[in-house]
């Protein structure tokens, strides 16, 4: 039990010292070891903190869920909430709203105080909704780290042509460097597949379902952050004026997908990517979208050149079969590309298999579209069947 108590203190201070050296990654990681070995509200409000830092929204909101649930006193796990709340959020009343609950709750929380105030008396919320930060939402709790015993001086005889000296242990502090650069070391060796541990059970569990477990446990229902990002100057590709159209659009895809209808899945999955929707749901469609891209013998879909090129964005993935003539062939190291003309209409495939074309051929080509690529909007099509 000690030498757990020990270790946990050690690795809580390591992974500070790398949080103050914005290394956030690394810093995530250790904070997780440490709080594998002795839980703490400490360690898991730095390793929300470290995720958020890091844009890792589905791994903060997890750690965030649990704070609430393990630690119900503290307005650690409400404060984190209500900085995601606020950088998404659609309407200053929506988050006095939230941020004077959150006040009523904990009476004695005083950086809502201070943030509930400075929300109240700005002229622009857009501005200090970009201004804010997570330092301004949220309190890192205090850490008691273990001390140390006091410094004991353990002195050995020496004879050395008879005289004797004294000789002083070295000091604990030079051996607690050790054991963390030991540490460290083990860390940086194990780093990937702890990750996968630590982070990312539910991505594990996920990567055993099959399709329809798969579709449901992308869920945006229990959501409880605006799904809108009002904040942002440019013009997405897809304008969405509601939560409720988000919300419509990501489930229509979920249903596409345990039904197998993945390019109908993928062009929703695509809108919310290129829309003005927030980057947390935009990061379960990326979600969703590398689990789609691992599926093999996807059916392809009838549709146009023309149809694809007027928004390439929206059919990135798309299975595709496209007829047409070849020309430009190459093989080089077992690997092919050409371009595929038909109704004047151009693009690019290429293959990671040798096939036996020629020039002026005209041949079927079923694959993954890639994307319209370079100023020109180059369309690319990796090919995965050559008829």
């Amino acid at each position: 039990m000690i030498k757990n108590t020990v270790s946990e203190n050690i690795l809580s201070k390591e992974a500070m010292y790398l949080f103050k050296k914005r290394r956030y990654k690394e810093a995530s990681f250790i904070f997780e070891k440490a709080n594998s070995i002795s839980p703490t509200l400490f360690n898991s409000v730095m390793s929300a903190f470290c995720s958020v830092m890091t844009d890792n929204f589905i791994i903060a909101e997890g750690i965030i869920a649990s704070i609430k649930r393990k630690y119900p006193d503290s307005p650690a796990g409400s404060q984190l909430e209500n900085f995601l709340f606020i950088k998404g959020a659609s309407s200053v009343e929506s988050v006095l709203l939230r941020l004077a609950e959150t006040r009523e709750k904990y009476p004695f929380d005083k950086k809502t105080k201070q943030l509930l105030s400075q929300v109240e008396k700005t002229k622009s919320f857009e501005k200090l909704q970009k201004k804010i930060s997570i330092f301004d939402a949220v309190d890192i709790p205090g850490h008691r780290f273990n001390k140390p015993r006091q410094k004991s001086i353990i002195k050995i005889p020496i004879r050395r042509h008879g005289i004797k000296k004294s000789m002083r242990a070295p000091s604990l502090r030079l051996l607690v460097m050790s054991v963390i650069f030991l540490v460290s070391a083990v860390l940086i060796i194990i780093n990937f597949s702890y990750l996968r541990n630590v982070f990312s059970d539910k991505i594990i569990s996920f990567s055993f379902m099959g399709e329809s477990e798969k579709a449901t446990e992308a869920d945006i229902s229990s959501m409880m952050y605006p799904l809108i990002d009002k904040s942002t100057k440019v013009k997405p590709l897809v304008s969405y004026s509601s939560d409720e159209e988000v919300r419509k659009e990501f489930n229509s895809a979920r249903n596409d997908m345990k039904r197998g209808n993945y390019n109908n899945a993928l062009f929703s999955l695509n809108r919310i990517i290129n829309s003005n929707s927030n980057i947390r749901i935009k990061e379960k469609a990326l979600y969703l979208v590398k689990y789609i891209a691992g599926i093999e013998d996807k059916p392809s879909s009838e549709i146009s050149y023309n149809e694809v090129s007027k928004s390439p964005e929206l059919y990135a993935g798309f299975t595709v079969r496209w007829k047409g003539k070849v020309q430009n062939f190459k093989n080089k190291k077992g690997k092919i590309s050409f371009s595929l003309i038909s109704d004047s209409q151009s693009l690019e495939i290429f293959a990671p298999f040798e096939e036996d074309l020629s020039n002026g051929q005209t041949v079927e080509v079923k694959g993954t579209f890639v994307n319209a690529i370079g100023k020109d909007k180059v369309m690319y099509v990796q090919a995965e069947e050559i008829y």
